[in-house]
């Protein structure tokens, strides 16, 4: 690995000077303008890693800045290797389609798994945070029918760009305090008055609303992957 010394004699010797054409050149820098020129020469040889002023005092003698002559010698920092996303899709339990259903589930970190042996093909989804449920009753028809596989990105925070968009079918898991604990696919249509606004696809079913207060996870449906009945 090169260190400060060589660079100078690169840059030296890129642009033909003597040792004593870049003494005279960096007469004008007040930690290198009194250095004679076995003093330059020394520090081409002596491998040693000098401050960072005396590092800037030769970036500017050259017409650079510090973090450009550092690039030369420094090794670039390490980045972690891009983790590949899970294998699969969990498949986290079923999603009541009429009425809040509290289906038996364990929480784990990756997810709420209804059974954590399954899995399903993850497709062209790239998140690693996606999650699939399988639809259960009729009031998302004829959009998500019951049996229906659907997969879901996971919805976090809340500032606006993370919250469902008007329009969005989510899947939404009540916790407690909610006036029911479970779990429940619906569109989103907006906030009135600090009240989340939600519909049914189903004609039959009147639209209704909840408070965000009550919601513990929310996923903002992604792909209809399959009917499993």
């Amino acid at each position: 690995m090169p260190v400060p010394g060589d660079i100078v004699k690169r840059l030296r010797k890129e642009r033909y000077w003597t040792q004593e054409k870049l003494r005279a050149k960096a007469h004008g820098e007040e930690l290198l303008g009194t250095k004679s020129t076995e003093w330059f020469s020394l520090f081409e040889r002596d491998g040693v890693v000098p401050t960072e002023e005396l590092r800037a005092a030769f970036a500017r003698v050259f017409g650079m800045n510090l973090a450009q002559f550092d690039a030369l010698w420094m090794p670039p920092p390490k980045t972690p290797p891009k983790r590949p996303p899970p294998k699969g899709i969990p498949l986290v339990n079923r999603v009541s389609a009429g009425r809040v259903v509290d289906f038996d589930h364990e929480q784990s970190e990756n997810g709420e798994y209804h059974d954590p042996a399954s899995f399903i093909d993850r497709g062209t989804i790239e998140q690693g945070d996606a999650f699939a449920a399988t639809v259960d009753g009729d009031s998302m028809e004829p959009t998500l029918r019951h049996g229906d596989v659907c997969v879901f990105l996971p919805v976090y925070g809340d500032k606006p760009a993370s919250r469902p968009k008007p329009g969005d079918v989510v899947f939404i898991r009540y916790g407690r305090g909610a006036p029911e604990v479970g779990c429940q696919i619906a569109r989103y249509r907006g906030s009135v008055d600090g009240l989340w606004e939600l519909s049914k696809d189903n004609p039959l079913f009147d639209p209704f609303k909840v408070d965000p207060e009550h919601v513990d996870r929310v996923g903002v449906f992604r792909e209809h992957r399959k009917t499993w009945l």
